[in-house]
């Protein structure tokens, strides 16, 4: 499963809280890890990027709750390559960040966008290719 950690691969970013809760995101694929079975059945990894530097990465596990309706796999399993921090500097501990990071997640339109892969209507997630340009 490690090479679907794509934060691994971008540079570690330090955001106050209130920031990052603003900052735009955008989609920078999706990946489908079992796309032969059925309808109901599968389940990937989705990946959004901030769209200012340094950028701030959201990657999270997805599944088929029914036929084209996805789920977050594990809302307690956001993975980033941001530091939370507090207003006044301090690093927020770790029940924090997963609210702060379930907040955005559930802002961004993630679950069209891998409806969109599912129907074929994108290119394959080339995972190699994007973490080459992340580095």
């Amino acid at each position: 499963m490690g090479a679907l950690n794509t934060t691994k691969a971008w540079p570690a970013v330090l955001s106050p809280q209130h920031e990052f809760q603003r900052a735009a995101f955008r989609h920078w694929g999706t990946l489908i890890k079992n796309p032969q079975k059925l309808p109901g059945c599968r389940s990937g990894r989705t990946v959004w990027v901030s769209s200012k530097s340094p950028s701030m990465v959201l990657s999270w596990e997805w599944s088929e709750a029914l036929p084209w309706i996805v789920v977050m796999a594990n809302p307690m399993k956001v993975s980033t390559n941001v530091e939370l921090l507090h207003a006044h500097g301090e690093a927020m501990d770790r029940d924090a960040c997963v609210v702060v990071l379930n907040d955005v997640v559930n802002r961004l339109p993630w679950q069209r966008w891998v409806r969109r892969q599912l129907r074929g209507e994108l290119q394959p997630f080339d995972m190699a290719r994007r973490e080459a340009v992340a580095a």
